[in-house]
């Protein structure tokens, strides 16, 4: 990361959290739930806050950093700002590579939904198999667990919401909260 970036470090990660803020939940947002440690500015993000003029990289991340804006309007308020002042492929590229991210992100959704169903039958059956004590079943699922990491985990995140919900009347409890 170059000096500018070490400087704005605060603003690294005000535009962070509102880029996840937007493929999260925010209003006007995707709605895709964004978790574990993502602590740094993807590559495309970073190069082109390089590329903006110092004096405009104040207003540039103060409309990243607002969580209160819809997509469309970040992207009219960075259009409005940039244009003419910055290299019009530069604000399509960073577009583009925001769009490039949410569909590998939801393809990656999809792919673990599609193989959530198998490895929750796999799942069951290291648990429902009466020959195997506890040793056993835990190398089983860890075993299941190095393929298919995202999906057992999920299961079992599942899992601990449904037994949590059964707590407190012996039925599971269609709201879980995550």
């Amino acid at each position: 990361m170059n000096v500018l970036f070490q400087s704005h470090s605060r603003y690294s990660q005000e535009i962070l959290e509102n880029l996840l803020a937007t493929i999260g939940g925010a209003p006007g947002g995707l709605g895709l739930p964004i978790v574990g440690d993502i602590t740094e500015l993807p590559d495309f993000l970073t190069d082109f806050l390089e590329k903006v003029p110092k004096k405009l990289l104040p207003k540039v991340v103060k409309i990243l950093s607002d969580t209160t804006l819809t997509v469309e309007e970040i992207t009219e308020k960075l259009t409005k700002l940039l244009k003419g002042k910055l290299d019009d492929n530069l604000l399509d590229e960073l577009f583009a590579s925001v769009a490039g991210l949410v569909e590998k992100l939801l393809d990656g959704i999809a792919k673990i939904l599609e193989n959530l169903g198998d490895v929750f039958e796999n799942l069951k059956k290291i648990l429902e198999k009466k020959n195997l004590n506890l040793e056993k079943q835990k190398e089983e699922i860890n075993k299941l667990k190095e393929k298919f990491p995202i999906e057992v985990d999920a299961i079992f995140h599942i899992a601990a919401q449904v037994a949590l919900s059964l707590q407190g009347n012996g039925t599971v409890n269609p709201k879980v909260n995550a």
